[in-house]
């Protein structure tokens, strides 16, 4: 699953032609006024963000138990609703040069 949430912001960030992955409000603000995503992406995008977080923080915290209650039915579930963010983004072309924070 973190694979999956660093995948989509690496993405993105790199798309939108960002230095640093900004945090996910921003984020989400930027690809949708940049026109990667429309409107249901960018609350999809938002959902999807929001539910991916605690997965970070449980790793980060070294809180196993919540990692491995994981099914792989999840984890299939989630990098699709990843690759359908990606696959629509990737229809814009991506910026060619790096913006400063």
């Amino acid at each position: 699953m973190l694979e999956l949430k660093s995948a989509l912001e690496e993405d993105l960030t790199t798309r939108l032609g960002l230095e640093r992955t900004p945090p996910h409000d921003i984020l989400v603000a930027k690809a949708r006024a940049a026109h990667l995503i429309g409107e249901d992406g960018a609350r999809d995008l938002a959902r999807l963000l929001l539910t991916l977080q605690p997965f970070e923080t449980a790793l980060v915290g070294k809180r196993r138990p919540v990692l491995e209650r994981l099914r792989d039915a999840e984890v299939v579930a989630m990098a699709s609703r990843v690759w359908d963010i990606l696959g629509a983004a990737a229809k814009v072309p991506a910026r060619d040069r790096v913006e400063k924070q």
